[in-house]
This record gives C-alpha cells, sequence and structure tokens, in this order.
C-alpha cells in the first residue's frame, strides 16, 4: 500500500490563529461597549444633577417672592434685627462677613429656625428639601430719581428700608445648593 506523503498547506501552518483574532477581535469591541456605557452613565448623572438645580433654583425663586410678600405685609418692620441675628433678621454689619456667607454650606444653619427663616418647598412640597432664607436690613440709600440732599424740600422719601434678602435650597443633606438674593426697599 502506498501512502501519500503529509502535505503541509496554507491551513496546517494556521491552525488556530483565526481562534485566537476571533477572540481578540470579540474582546476590542468589548472594551469598546464598556467605554461607551461609562460615558452614557456619566452624562445620565449630569443630567440629573442639572435637573435637581434646575428645581431647587425654581424653589429659591419662589422663597424669594414668599420674602417679598411678608415684607409687603409687615412682616420685615415688626422684626427686631440684630447683629448675631434674631429668628433669620439680621442687622448689616460692613466690618464682619454676614452670617449667610459664613454658613453657605452649613446646612445646619440653614434649618435651624432660630437661625433662618423657612422658605418655599414647592405646591406640593418637595421632599428632601431645605429652603430657608435670611433677610438682613441694610442701610439707607437713596431711591433712584430722587436727591437725597432736597428730600425734605420737594417732599420726597429718599431712603426707606432697605433689606437684602438671601434664598438657600439644597437638599437636606446639603448637596446641590442654590443661593439667590434680592434687595427690597419698603
Amino acid at each position: 500500500m502506498k501512502t501519500l506523503p503529509h502535505v503541509h498547506g496554507p491551513r496546517g501552518d494556521q491552525a488556530g490563529v483565526v481562534l485566537i483574532v476571533a477572540l481578540i477581535f470579540m474582546l476590542v469591541i468589548m472594551i469598546l461597549g464598556l467605554a461607551g456605557s461609562s460615558q452614557s452613565l456619566g452624562q445620565l448623572h449630569m443630567a440629573s444633577n442639572n435637573a435637581q438645580y434646575q428645581s431647587n433654583l425654581e424653589l429659591a425663586e419662589g422663597t424669594l417672592r414668599q420674602a417679598y410678600a411678608s415684607m409687603l405685609q409687615g412682616g420685615f418692620s415688626s422684626q427686631t434685627f440684630t447683629v448675631s441675628g434674631n429668628n433669620g433678621y439680621y442687622q448689616f454689619n460692613a466690618s464682619a462677613t454676614p452670617a449667610w456667607q459664613q454658613n453657605l454650606y452649613n446646612a445646619s444653619f440653614w434649618s435651624d429656625s432660630a437661625k433662618a427663616i423657612a422658605g418655599y418647598a414647592g405646591t406640593p412640597p418637595v421632599a428632601g428639601i431645605v429652603s430657608s432664607y435670611v433677610v438682613e436690613s441694610m442701610p439707607d440709600a437713596c431711591r433712584t430719581g430722587t436727591s437725597c440732599g432736597n428730600r425734605g424740600i420737594y417732599g420726597q422719601q429718599a431712603g426707606g428700608n432697605n433689606y437684602r434678602v438671601t434664598a438657600r435650597v439644597a437638599t437636606s443633606s446639603g448637596a446641590s445648593p442654590v443661593v439667590v438674593q434680592a434687595i427690597f426697599t419698603q
């Protein structure tokens, strides 16, 4: 019986190479997929943070409106303003850093009714949110279009009571704080 000699062809030298190439290709595809999913997760976190910020901004603006309504109803003029604060009412002190600025990231300051006034929490109230404000009585200033020097002569009232209202809204843990300010004159 005659035996044929063993011939090494193009397939004989490449045994298993296709398997290795396929595994490397699958590994590259898997790494690209993981990178894409982690990037999507990061974008999801950014979008949720932006939504929380927008919600807190709207609540802070509502808190300013609440403070303005309180001022118009005489709520500020009946208060005692002190440098150290009286239930959220402070006297402006040009030589010291305001209490609201010293405690901007101190969640316990803003949730303490002896230091800040409860603010607008939404309708219906948003759970897990601390909304509050502080009022500072500011020095007298001239209103636009009024002469401070001749106000008595012309029967004009130059000054009035000026209040700086600082509203802060954050989650109950103090995350995502939004602070807005307005100056009201009464």
